[in-house]
Formats: structure tokens, C-alpha cells, sequence
């Protein structure tokens, strides 16, 4: 504790808006601003490919980069049959993963050209 504790002496004073930044946290959002830190967020969303909670098969990759753009929204054609696209839950349809998926392997391909 004390100010050998790099969590509660922040380098960046609270304000009326904002909670004060600890010395490691200005450090990454620095990073981040620069580009020198790349940060994404993965999103997958999946089809019911039976009965039981577990009965799953990704349907969609989407990928987004620390400032919400899109990277890479990929559909993917399930190799087992779907029982149930979730459609109220994942916005998927079967004309749409019929129309616009590709394998999973490609998907997982393409996935791994946008990351660093």
C-alpha cells in the first residue's frame, strides 16, 4: 500500500467525468491510441445443431478493432445439420448462412490473416 502501490496512485487525477488512471492503465490506453497495442474484440454467434445446450456450431465470426470498427464479419456454413439458426437470438437465417458461408476452416483462415 501506500505510494509503492501502483493501483492506487494514478498518474491521471480523477475528474467530475473520469476515475483516475492508474500508471499502468495511461500507459495501455497510450499504447492503444498509437496503434503500438492492437486490441480486438471477437464476437461468434452460433446455430443449434440439436436438442441439448451443447448442440452447437458457429455461424458467425465477427471482429471488431479498439475503436468498434469492423475487421471481419464472416458467416460460416455448420457441417452438421441445424436444428434451430436461433434467429431471434443471432439475427441468422438459413438463406443467409446458405447464401454467405464458407467453411469453417476458411472462416478461422480468414480470422487469423487479421490478427497480429
Amino acid at each position: 500500500a501506500g505510494s509503492s502501490c501502483k493501483f492506487s496512485h494514478g498518474q491521471t487525477l480523477a475528474t467530475s467525468t473520469a476515475p483516475a488512471l492508474s500508471a499502468d492503465t495511461t500507459l495501455l490506453l497510450s499504447r492503444l491510441q498509437t496503434g503500438e497495442l492492437p486490441m480486438f474484440a471477437l464476437d461468434v454467434e452460433c446455430v443449434a445443431t440439436g436438442t441439448t445446450h451443447n448442440d452447437r456450431s458457429v455461424a458467425q465470426i465477427g471482429l471488431v478493432d479498439a475503436y468498434g470498427r469492423c475487421v471481419l464479419n464472416i458467416y460460416v456454413q455448420p457441417k452438421k445439420a441445424v436444428t434451430s439458426y436461433l434467429t431471434p437470438l443471432t439475427g441468422l437465417t438459413e438463406e443467409l448462412i446458405s447464401s454467405r458461408g464458407v467453411s469453417l476452416d476458411e472462416a478461422t483462415t480468414m480470422l487469423r490473416r487479421c490478427l497480429p
